[in-house]
């Protein structure tokens, strides 16, 4: 019954040493500080992974972050990361559907900041030759270049490979084929709101860097339903035998089965007019989508919370949850609203 309220993402992602903590800093740390491995031998090089196996071509980039440039301006709302994966000839049948072609999947995470609190959204698509949603065009492992692409993305890869001819660990002479990224580059051509066409350019990030991002973990309740499951467990057995048997009879209709149409939803139109009347900014809000001003917020939740706890209220009352459980419940709902921040009227 909240679902109205706005989902808040309050788990955040932390990766950072206790700045009293000594770290060891390895050998090949100093050679990357001082860039002693050259242009090529980017950081990147130590997450791209490419070789030869019983004469199996593998290449595996485990994760690589990716500017977005839309119209030539590199978008501060939009970030990726990408982890591919190239098997050629692939390992199993089922990777190339049936055939001998090479198997590539993608798995692509995305970061996108919405809103005018530019809250962070994380979600991941995966793309593989095996779903037929990714399609290798161009494969020449002799000269490190491959031409792929998943949805509207075309893109680009080009890597070099290196002999070693000297496994360490073992003590033996042997010949590895490892190789280096060395550029990747996708395109897409995307229509804008305004119906104008902007070439998108997906590149690697110069450098690597730390992004803090709240990232929402699926639990099998929801978030905003925790408050409301906390005060039920307060409250009396009768209390809580009563609400159920409440939330029952109110899916099955029966306790607004009489009840005219304007009063079966809490937020409908005859009382959003009632509402644009009172309040004559909030039009202009609406189609605007302007962000309101904290007394207009103030105003609206104030709104918010007489009309969600005085439409079910009225059908609390014919519940058998007592006055003092009613109470809290709508307490609560009040108090919800009210620290639940609002980005727009609408």
């Amino acid at each position: 019954m909240r679902e109205f309220l706005v989902p808040i993402l309050a788990l955040g992602l932390s990766g950072f040493c206790n700045a009293q903590q000594v770290t060891r800093i390895e050998p090949h740390d100093f050679g990357s500080l001082i860039d002693l491995y050259g242009p090529e031998r980017s950081e990147v090089s130590w997450d791209f992974g490419f070789h030869r196996n019983r004469g199996r071509n593998v290449i595996e980039i485990s994760g690589l972050a990716i500017d977005v440039w839309e119209g030539g301006l590199l978008s501060k709302s939009h970030q990726e990361k990408w982890k591919l994966k190239v098997v050629d000839p692939p390992y199993n049948w089922q990777q190339s559907n049936k055939t001998n072609k090479p198997f590539s999947e993608l798995e692509q995470t995305t970061i996108d900041r919405w809103g005018d609190n530019q809250i962070p959204f994380v979600y991941t698509s995966t793309f593989s030759t095996e779903k037929e949603n990714l399609k290798i065009i161009w494969l020449d492992w002799k000269n490190g270049r491959m031409e792929f692409e998943f949805g509207l993305v075309r893109c680009v890869l080009l890597f070099n490979e290196t002999s070693y001819e000297y496994d360490d660990i073992n003590k033996k002479h042997v010949v590895t084929h490892t190789g280096h990224l060395k550029s990747l580059l996708g395109i897409e051509t995307r229509q804008t709101p305004e119906n104008q066409l902007i070439t998108v350019e997906y590149k690697p990030s110069d450098y690597s860097y730390i992004l803090n991002v709240p990232y929402e973990m699926k639990g099998l309740k929801k978030a905003e339903s925790k408050p409301w499951h906390q005060l039920l467990a307060t409250m009396s057995r009768e209390d809580q035998e009563a609400w159920t048997e409440f939330r029952t009879r109110w899916w099955k209709g029966d306790i607004h089965k009489n009840v005219d149409s304007d009063s079966k939803e809490w937020f409908n139109e005859k009382w959003l007019d009632s509402l644009r009347a009172k309040f004559p900014w909030m039009r202009e809000a609406e189609r605007s989508h302007r962000k309101l001003t904290p007394v207009e917020e103030q105003n609206y939740k104030e709104a918010l919370a007489e009309q969600f706890c005085g439409f079910y209220s009225k059908f609390f009352e014919k519940s058998k949850i007592s006055p003092e459980g009613r109470k809290a419940m709508l307490d609560l709902i009040k108090a919800e609203i009210f620290a639940t921040p609002l980005n727009r009227a609408m």
